[in-house]
């Protein structure tokens, strides 16, 4: 019976350990997902500035095109401040995808961090319940063998020898 107490405070600690390393490698998976998620929000964002700043040359040059048709110069007046209004608004749009793509960025930063402080947490917490499980096994170990009573083994004395001197 006091062996059954150590082998099994011995296998509890050894899979409360396993169990936070698992746990642990779990948040470390977790947290590069929330950092690839973050770099794909962030190209995302890029992307649309990108599109945003195409779609600002086709306007300015079909306003500009518009302008020459009706025999009117396409670069000054009128036509010119259509393409200053339309830079403009463009430039806010560019501003907020940048803000888009930095908060994408921050976020994804914070999550990871919050994952691998889990991970920790969970691999040191591991370890407590381990020592709490050998701690038991051992307290089990000293009532089974009687130890817990204040009583000591007796040593072990071999009297099959006999000295004849």
């Amino acid at each position: 019976m006091e062996y059954v107490a150590i082998a099994s405070a011995v296998m509890s600690a050894a899979g409360s350990i396993s169990q936070g390393k698992a746990q642990q490698d779990m948040y470390k998976t977790q947290a590069k997902q929330a950092e690839l998620k973050a770099s794909q929000d962030a190209l995302a964002s890029e992307r649309a500035a990108n599109q945003a700043f195409e779609q600002l040359l086709m306007v300015n040059a079909n306003a500009s095109a518009r302008a020459f048709a009706g025999g009117v110069q396409g670069l000054d007046g009128s036509a010119k401040l259509i393409q200053i209004v339309n830079k403009r608004k463009a430039g806010e749009d560019m501003k907020d995808f940048q803000q888009n793509a930095d908060s994408a960025i921050m976020f994804g930063e914070s999550q990871s961090k919050i994952f691998k402080a889990a991970g920790s947490a969970a691999r040191t917490s591991s370890y407590y319940d381990a020592i709490t499980a050998i701690g038991t096994g051992a307290y089990m170990y000293s009532k089974a063998s009687g130890l817990s009573k204040g009583a000591t083994r007796a040593p072990v004395v071999d009297r099959s020898f006999r000295y004849e001197g």
